[in-house]
């Protein structure tokens, strides 16, 4: 997101309930914003975010929540965009430790609405909050909403807000609900609605599962012939399905893209994008997680992307074979006011914009092997990058023109699973599987590591609130507080076997974790 440099973002300009309370200065220019629901007071407090869901479809003033100091979540204000009194935003105010600080989590940020933009429905609204400046509003609320649609979550950032009693648990750990095998991959878990979908590679079959999130039980799945394709790892499919509205997108290595029904799994279409657009396949297959923007699934395909057509599947736009995809899933980010996604291919990082297609800027980002696979991180006008092979990572400043460097380093290599930013840190996995990895802390402002935990091989984490669920690469759940001062496990114990690269999921109150040989397991962590 691209930031005015006359801009203090970080202006601690309120403090009457909350010390360190901040506002969002600076606001993308939205023709004629406006409320879809304020009080007369001009404060939007929810005592529940539920209430203020409802409250977005109803505006009525029964529905309205009134001005209740919370507890849970951030205080709901209203204030006027400095130098334009026809608009308004409605802002959240948290507080902060740092000015890289993360967007989606206790930050300061603003709501706006279009009045050209109708949501028929709040999963629509949420799509949109996440296409750039609103992205944090799914995580905020990810507590009351249940879901984990897609690849890292709701807001594709691995964070839920509420933290696990861990406290009320069995002395043993967690419940386990149920298993289920589902074949031989690397693909996550994605949960909408009760149902919960993955991918496995059965007898030279590529299958897609849809299981009672609750139960385990099969609702039904769908299968299409692939390769088992093992290169030195097991094989069978690394995408995570993505589900919007009543579709589900799953992408294989071989480059099928198939939609499906949610409800009963009916093909609705299916396109080889290595077809229709002669895009070359990557080493290891493809492997980026589809991201839904709108009527568009955006794929990692080519040197800098793919987008089809969600209804359809027709290509709206590709990009050339100059070189081949990366391995990362692509992220959402705001420049200069419209939605691009960043989109990594074996040689660089690029900034496309979703509506043509057309490629903003492009930073040079070779690794060895072409194996960028860890997704970037967008923070508050910058990206962090970061990939193996002895690459390492680097911060880059957003600027009008092409971003610019704020340091290198070569302390964090991080070679698949992205990790999570959390309070001005990321936390995540240096090294490369089968080579000695450590689990670290890094500072982002100065690319500092602040601390350093080995022993947990090529593991992968989420969080919830500021707890680091941790599954490490040999299936030990390892629970720790994001601490910038120390690594303190707080839970540790066995809860797998085998090969874990996957990142587990976490929704209603169960987690969600799996192996590569395709053993799924259901804990129940919270009510």
């Amino acid at each position: 997101m691209n930031v005015p440099a006359s801009t203090d973002v970080t202006n601690n300009s309120h403090a009457d309930t909350q010390p360190k309370v901040h506002y969002s200065e600076w606001v993308p220019s939205l023709a004629k914003a406006r409320f879809i629901n304020r009080c007369p007071s001009r404060c939007f407090r929810p005592q529940r975010p539920k209430l203020w869901k409802e409250s977005l479809r109803d505006p009525s003033p029964q529905r309205r929540a009134g001005c209740t100091t919370l507890r849970e979540y951030r205080t709901l204000r209203t204030r006027n965009v400095p130098g334009d009194e026809a608009e308004q935003v409605l802002v959240l105010c948290g507080t902060h430790d740092s000015d890289f600080e993360p967007l989606f989590l206790n930050s300061a940020f603003a709501i706006a609405m279009t009045d050209n933009k109708v949501f028929g429905n709040w999963q629509s609204l949420v799509r949109w909050m996440v296409t750039g400046l609103l992205l944090p509003v799914a995580s905020l609320l990810a507590d009351d909403e249940p879901d984990w649609p897609q690849w890292r979550g709701a807001s594709r950032t691995g964070i839920v807000a509420k933290e696990l009693p861990i406290r009320d648990w069995p002395a043993d750990g967690p419940t386990t609900l149920w298993t289920a095998e589902v074949g031989t991959g690397f693909s996550s878990i994605a949960v909408a609605k009760g149902r919960l979908i993955t991918m496995g590679n059965v007898d030279e079959q590529d299958v897609v599962w849809c299981l009672d999130a609750r139960t385990g039980k099969l609702i039904w799945k769908h299968s299409s012939p692939a390769p088992l394709d093992p290169n030195l790892f097991e094989g069978g499919p690394t995408s995570t399905p993505t589900i919007a509205d009543d579709r589900v997108f799953v992408f294989g290595r071989r480059g099928e893209v198939r939609c499906l029904n949610v409800a009963d799994g009916t093909l609705f279409w299916s396109v080889d994008v290595r077809q229709k657009t002669d895009a070359n396949l990557p080493s290891w297959g493809f492997s980026s997680s589809p991201l839904v923007v709108d009527d568009r699934v955006i794929l990692n395909v080519g040197s800098a992307g793919l987008a089809l057509d969600a209804k359809t599947g027709a290509v709206l736009w590709k990009s050339d074979n100059s070189d081949d995809a990366g391995y990362a899933s692509p992220v959402l980010l705001m420049v200069a006011d419209r939605p691009h996604a960043l989109i990594a291919s074996g040689k660089a990082v690029s900034a496309v914009e979703i509506a043509t297609g057309k490629a903003t800027w492009s930073y040079r980002w070779i690794t060895r092997y072409g194996v960028n696979a860890a997704d970037p991180h967008v923070l508050k006008g910058h990206i962090l990058l970061s990939s193996g092979y002895a690459k390492g990572a680097s911060l880059l400043k957003l600027t009008e023109a092409d971003p610019e460097e704020v340091w290198r380093s070569r302390t964090l290599r991080n070679q698949m699973s992205p990790g999570v930013l959390i309070d001005g840190h990321l936390f995540a996995v240096d090294g490369d599987a089968g080579d000695e990895t450590s689990f670290v802390c890094l500072h982002v402002a100065s690319g500092e590591i602040r601390w350093s935990a080995p022993d947990l091989g090529s593991a992968t984490v989420i969080a919830a609130g500021r707890q680091l669920l941790i599954l490490t690469g040999t299936g030990e759940l390892v629970i720790a507080s994001a601490d910038a001062e120390k690594f303190q496990p707080v839970f540790r114990r066995q809860m797998l076997t085998g090969k874990c690269w996957t990142p587990a999921a976490l929704a209603a109150g169960n987690l969600y974790a799996r192996n590569a040989a395709g053993q799924l397991v259901c804990w129940k962590v919270s009510k």
